[in-house]
């Protein structure tokens, strides 16, 4: 059995001094406000960054208190998460103030801070962000905005002792930080308990005497105050463990990734952001809290295995029959909405065995595994609609963002990116398009079908692998990667997964060149002799990558496109001019393929050239064709030439040999005008939907990997030509 928390283990670890500690307060008999109290009121004020603390008798008096102490009360609004345990709301209503609810962040379970300003009425008096499950609200941005209005913050930090955001604990960056001492938490009694911390020395005293009947000196009582005093032996008991609380919440953090590992790859679920910028204690996690498919199956399946697990919280607070006369719309609350469907807390604390967790990955493994329809897209299945994460919003990802916003089967769900600059660009341009730092985000989602994956190429192999592990279907960039072994196992994974892997080989999807394909494979330009790419610039001049790798990619990948077989050898020359002593960067690389059947091709690559180049020669043993992208309407020119040896005199000498040259004329197709990233990923849409393979699937960009690969050998070792 995997216990939901293990409060035996934790005495058994403790119980020499927990005794002790218990045993002096009843031998002094000085149950109520004795000297433990004021300890471990200075001991935790120190710990969480703070002047003073209050020990009160639970997380809400806690709330209710603070709120009392800032005068809060009837007409009086309160913003707080529509995500959070019913205290915080039961705190508010208690004054006789309103609770104002706003919508969480998907990721986070916190408050949606992009959507917290819209509750800000002329009304509202406080503001109470909830660090819940053990991570700390965005402190910075949300005391940015409560100042904006005037607005003092309460943090409710009953589930987040310990946390910290930009190296401040939480608690300490409002005005009034709240605890609770329930026996679960990091930080737990053995009965109720709370705090109250702060830096307000005015506010500490009201706060003092409203827990002790209003009074400083017994008997006399200045203000109409309450009993909602820390007893001692919770105060005794409580020091004790403060001392443990930083060696558990690391334990705690460290339980969090070993179940982050072990779980993912699992479509079914989404698992918590727990990003390496974190640092130690941005989540402490006193819950471990899932998003799950199936989820009260799924609970059941853990219990009847012997796996406690729960849910917090099954009914949001504006569904709750106490909260029925808000007349809240639970439309309005989209987010909370969908967690309370698919929330579930799993066994998480300090003392969590390696062994107990892979007990519970393993449980939640085979429920998915013996479920008969699969949650991720299954490509036999129509779908109307894929759900998509785009992964990098640099130099590519406005225009895959655009096109996929405009595609009719496709939604824009995510977008991942490591700038913060480039996510509010996106962010400004689809406001309903979630934004994160961290791709696991958008993979750990099972309702996301297809990556777009547009980051630099040596990110690629590890992005597209979790991609592909996570089921999902996914069109990355070019060139697919850069070692040809990693390739492969691309398409392995792909092929496994059943998902589609698409690469950006985006000129196969340039009408002139499906035009050029066409004649070449009718036969119109007759035998194929040899092709001349040239693709030449003044930049853009890239540091990551040789001219080669960055250029190279769209014409080799046409190169095979129009032959139709990979060449039999290849030879490269290359030389760098601008990054000096990189001998691999090269600024301009020539390159000569050899192919079956007596076919050739040269390429030359540049971004040190005076004017854009780009163009390709096609020479047939019938006719000729000119292929100039840069040009704006005669994009294609077919000539009439050929150049051919009398077949009478083939067998004479030379000076008796005769040559036919054929100069006919030119013929310039008019060709209809479509945005070639549009077709590319219509077509990978319509390959998902319909269980097409796509034209630039995951073995054609391993040809095209293949290549480059070689070229690259031949540069390094000076020009060597490479057999294939």
């Amino acid at each position: 059995m995997v216990p939901f928390v293990d409060l035996k283990t934790q005495y058994q670890t403790l119980k020499t001094e927990i005794d002790l500690a218990i045993t002096g307060v009843l031998e002094k008999t000085n149950f109520i406000l004795g000297e433990p109290v004021a300890k471990f009121e200075e001991n935790f004020a120190a710990f969480s960054d703070s002047k003073y603390c209050v020990g009160v008798s639970s997380g809400t008096d806690a709330l209710y208190l603070a709120l009392k102490a800032l005068n809060i009360g009837p007409g009086d609004e309160v913003i707080i998460p529509a995500n959070t345990f019913v205290a915080t709301a039961i705190a508010v209503s208690q004054t006789g103030a309103t609770p104002i609810l706003a919508d969480v962040d998907p990721q986070t379970f916190n408050l949606d801070l992009d959507k917290l300003e819209a509750k800000i009425t002329p009304k509202a008096k406080v503001i109470i962000p909830v660090h819940l499950y053990g991570r700390a609200v965005e402190m910075d941005r949300l005391m940015a905005l409560a100042n904006r209005y005037n607005l003092p913050v309460v943090e409710d930090a009953c589930q987040a002792h310990g946390a910290t955001y930009q190296n401040k604990r939480v608690g300490s960056w409002g005005i009034i930080g709240c605890f609770s001492f329930y026996p679960g938490k990091n930080l737990g009694a053995y009965g109720d308990g709370g705090a109250i911390v702060t830096s307000n020395q005015e506010l500490y005293e009201k706060i003092k005497m409203l827990r002790n009947y209003g009074s400083v000196k017994k008997y006399y009582h200045e203000i109409i105050g309450y009993n909602n005093r820390l007893d001692t032996i919770q105060a005794a008991v409580l020091d004790v463990k403060l001392k443990c609380l930083n060696e558990w919440n690391q334990k705690r953090f460290n339980n969090a990734k070993l179940y982050n590992q072990k779980l993912s790859g699992i479509s079914d679920i989404i698992l918590p952001e727990i990003p390496e910028s974190f640092g130690l204690q941005q989540h402490v996690f006193h819950l471990y809290v899932i998003r799950a498919r199936k989820r009260d199956e799924l609970l059941k399946y853990l219990n009847d295995n012997g796996v406690q697990a729960g849910i917090h919280y099954p009914i949001p607070i504006y569904s709750l029959g106490a909260y029925a006369d808000l007349n809240l719309n639970k439309d309005d609350y989209p987010v909370t909405e969908q967690l309370a469907k698919e929330i579930i807390s799993l066994p998480m604390f300090a003392e969590l065995t390696e062994e107990q967790i892979d007990t519970v990955a393993n449980l939640i493994k085979k429920f998915y595994q013996a479920e008969p329809i699969n949650y991720n897209f299954n490509p036999t299945d129509k779908k109307e609609i894929i759900n998509f994460g785009l992964i990098g919003y640099g130099y590519w990802g406005p225009n895959f963002a655009r096109d996929l916003n405009e595609a009719q089967n496709a939604n824009l769900k995510y977008c991942a990116d490591l700038s913060d600059n480039n996510l509010n660009k996106i962010k400004q341009k689809y406001p309903q398009v979630i934004t994160t730092n961290n791709y696991q985000a958008i993979l750990n989602d099972p309702t996301i079908d297809a990556i777009v994956v547009a980051t630099p190429t040596k990110t690629h192999y590890q992005i597209v692998k979790d991609a592909l592990l996570a089921k999902k279907h996914v069109f990355v960039e070019k060139p697919m990667c850069y070692k040809i072994e990693e390739a492969e196992e691309l398409v392995t994974l792909a092929q496994t997964n059943r998902v589609k892997l698409m690469v950006g080989h985006i000129f196969l999807f340039n009408p002139a060149v499906n035009y050029i394909k066409k004649i070449i494979d009718d036969g119109e330009i007759g035998k194929l002799r040899h092709l001349h790419f040239q693709r030449r610039n003044l930049g853009p001049i890239r540091q990551d990558i040789n001219v080669m790798w960055d250029l190279a990619p769209h014409d080799i990948s046409m190169a095979l496109h129009f032959i139709g077989k990979m060449p039999i050898s290849v030879v490269a020359i290359g030389e760098t001019f601008l990054q000096n002593g990189q001998r691999s960067m090269h600024d301009v690389v020539s390159v000569s393929l050899k192919f079956p059947d007596n076919i050739m091709a040269n390429m030359i690559f540049s971004w040190i050239d005076p004017i854009k180049i780009r163009d390709l020669t096609i020479v047939g043993d019938q006719k000729m064709i000119l292929f100039d992208d840069v040009h704006q309407s005669e994009k294609v020119k077919i000539f009439n030439k050929n150049v051919n040896v009398l077949e009478n005199t083939r067998d004479v000498t030379f000076g008796e040999y005769q040559i036919n040259i054929n100069t006919g004329g030119i013929t310039i197709p008019s060709i209809s005008p479509k945005e070639p990233l549009k077709e590319e990923i219509s077509h990978f849409i319509d390959c998902i939907i319909n269980n097409k393979t796509p034209i630039t699937d995951g073995e054609n960009g391993l040809a095209v990997v293949k290549v480059l690969a070689l070229i690259q050998k031949s540069l390094d070792n000076n020009s060597v030509n490479i057999p294939i």
